[in-house]
């Protein structure tokens, strides 16, 4: 009889751990940061000196985020969301691609990549229902991409939650501080965002902020982290930031991270391993080589929020696409916090 009941309690802790996933409410609140990587570096886009030169820098452009694969490399970030199951999922540069035909401009724009529209299938396709909560839509832009093609690029902030966790009060918005650039002699400002949502996965309410910072050694990010600071002051619940800060953590970049640790946040990846640099940034831009040198990807939670694990997701040679490349030009950031 003891032989019995010692196998029946087996039996019961086993179909726990394999019912409960990551993210369940026995496990703690589990989250993931991912930048996305549109596929291809803009620089090109903002070297020509008149329209007349757009069209071929843009085809260009357009070729290299092709041959990066985002079916593929979506795909395989979809594996990662399904390994780990987290209650909630910051995306950055969630991209979205769509084009114009001159021929039929009746028929308005059609998508072509939807990066977040890709992960969610890619769930779906393995039993899991994710679903968008919150988006900030940055910067877009049309430019003529070749004879009869525009072609429109959309940078956006999105927050996935996982079937079963309650969300509310969705806000977005995007910082003052801009960068502005030019393009084929017109200027052009940049603008970054954030989004956040109100989540219980039924362990208590969090406030779930994603954000994306503009790149590093730029003043403009500074003064966005700064605004960032003020707009989360308010915030007196249970909070957990994650994002792109493009400000590396071992102080040796910009000012970004230590205001936000200034403001109170405490840092997933530190508490759980201390000594570790935890690198996430970056591979070379063609995703095929490179070795990544920084952490600017973060899980930052405040208040009664308290990090019992974390891992770095997308840094290994098993990561990659069956063609070779990474998923992206970043690895992310999974972690797994307990609600007090």
């Amino acid at each position: 009889m003891r032989r019995v009941h010692a196998l029946l309690v087996a039996v019961v802790a086993t179909l726990a751990a394999c019912g409960s996933g990551g993210g369940t409410r026995d496990e703690g609140l589990t989250v993931m940061t991912r930048n996305l990587y549109l596929g291809a570096p803009l620089d090109p886009l903002f070297a020509p000196a008149s329209a007349a030169d757009l069209p071929a820098a843009v085809s260009s452009l357009w070729s290299t985020v092709q041959a990066s694969d985002p079916p593929a490399r979506m795909a395989r970030v979809a594996d990662e969301i399904a390994a780990r199951r987290p209650d909630l999922v910051g995306l950055q540069e969630a991209a979205l691609f769509q084009t114009t035909s001159l021929a039929s401009p009746l028929a308005g724009e059609a998508t072509v990549y939807d990066f977040a529209e890709l992960i969610v299938r890619s769930l779906a396709d393995r039993g899991l229902t994710y679903r968008v909560v919150a988006t900030s839509k940055n910067f877009s832009q049309q430019v003529p991409a070749s004879l009869g093609l525009l072609l429109r690029f959309t940078d956006r902030d999105v927050i996935l939650a996982r079937d079963g966790v309650a969300t509310s009060e969705v806000r977005d918005g995007r910082y003052q501080a801009q960068l502005q650039l030019t393009i084929a002699g017109t200027g052009l400002a940049i603008p970054r965002g954030w989004c956040s949502v109100l989540a219980d996965d039924g362990s208590g309410p969090v406030r779930f902020w994603n954000t994306h910072l503009e790149a590093a050694a730029d003043p403009v990010q500074e003064a966005q982290a700064q605004e960032l600071v003020q707009l989360l002051t308010p915030e007196t619940g249970r909070v957990v930031l994650v994002g792109d800060l493009n400000s590396p953590a071992d102080g040796s970049g910009t000012t970004s991270y230590a205001l936000v640790r200034g403001a109170g946040f405490g840092d997933a990846w530190t508490t759980t391993h201390p000594g570790d640099p935890g690198l996430t940034c970056c591979f070379d831009p063609l995703l095929r080589s490179g070795t990544l040198v920084s952490r600017i990807d973060l899980v930052l939670p405040r208040g009664a929020v308290d990090a019992t694990a974390a891992e770095i997701v997308g840094e290994e040679a098993a990561d990659r696409t069956a063609s070779g490349l990474w998923p992206s030009d970043h690895a992310g950031v999974s972690a797994v916090l307990r609600v007090r």
